[in-house]
């Protein structure tokens, strides 16, 4: 566990050391019109990467046990579950709401 906890903040360190270099260099060759933009398309993957909220990695649990335990109709019912939590449309104050609720798995 300590390995793990340790290359995450080696990655952390590596990826603050390069936004800090890389910045001025990248506000020079964009302008600032293009840096903009570019900020903008940053913070806007940043943000949908939060809105995912832990669902891959939940999902792989309740696929695995839906496998091993030979229950292809929770397994369909996990896979939609996932499908729509991920590539939902809905506003994000409501897709905490649907994924928590996940079918078989733990209720809020």
């Amino acid at each position: 566990m300590l390995k793990n906890v340790g290359s995450n903040w080696i990655v952390t360190l590596v990826t603050v050391v390069a936004v800090y270099f890389l910045t001025p260099f990248t506000s020079r060759k964009l302008g600032d019109a293009g840096y903009g933009t570019w900020n903008l398309i940053n913070s806007i993957t940043g943000y949908l990467g939060l809105l995912v909220l832990g669902v891959p990695m939940a999902s792989v649990r309740y696929f695995a046990q839906h496998v091993a335990t030979g229950d292809a109709r929770k397994l369909n019912e996990a896979t939609s579950w996932v499908l729509v939590c991920t590539s939902s449309s809905r506003a994000p104050t409501t897709s905490p709401r649907i994924c928590t609720q996940m079918p078989g798995g733990p209720s809020p």
